[in-house]
């Protein structure tokens, strides 16, 4: 059996890289929201994570060539996207943003079934946690949206950031430690 037949990726990857328009766009398809994701948790900013999206593809795209190892394209394609994020907030430092500033972020799942004082509930919690995430470090905050939004595993986000698992595992520990800490006013008050 081909093994680029159980890989669409991959077959994608070397298309694209011969030069065809369609096998990019289908790459383009395929990753757009989960950069578009990393990007917005990222910047906290729509219009911005829209635009350092598209800035993502376009250098991938450029750069292609050089990616040796097709079926490490989606790390590949978030270590350039980290990067871009990086220097967009090194261009322009972030300050923590209230929560009411991120309430119009992703909608909770809602039930037909769930009443409106839970989905008040839910949608607050959602708010909450991205506004104690958003007052996480960066180099903290990378390591959560990575793994438990975008859902990568610590192997991958190691390679993604270039840094070895221990280091990954060390900031998620220190991160979920201090998610805790910021969110504990938040559970003692929904308790």
């Amino acid at each position: 059996m081909n093994q680029d037949a159980e890989h669409p990726v991959v077959l994608l990857v070397r298309q694209a890289q011969a030069g065809d328009q369609t096998a990019y766009a289908g790459l383009f398809e395929r990753y757009q929201r989960s950069i578009f994701n990393v990007m917005y948790q990222l910047v906290r900013d729509r219009e911005d994570a829209a635009d350092l999206t598209q800035e993502t593809f376009v250098r991938a795209f450029r750069h292609l060539s050089r990616l040796q190892a097709p079926e490490a394209f989606g790390t590949w394609l978030r270590r350039i996207a980290v990067n871009i994020g990086r220097d967009h907030l090194k261009r322009r430092r972030l300050p923590t943003e209230p929560l009411t500033t991120l309430t119009g972020g992703e909608r909770a799942v809602e039930s037909p079934d769930e009443s409106l004082d839970r989905v008040a509930i839910r949608r607050e919690l959602v708010a909450t946690i991205r506004t104690a995430i958003a007052r996480l470090p960066e180099d903290h905050r990378l390591v959560v949206i990575l793994h438990h939004l975008d859902g990568l595993p610590v192997a991958e986000i190691a390679e993604v950031l270039d840094i070895p698992v221990g280091t990954v595992k060390s900031r998620l520990a220190r991160a979920r430690a201090a998610l805790r800490d910021l969110l504990a006013p938040y559970l003692e008050e929904v308790a």
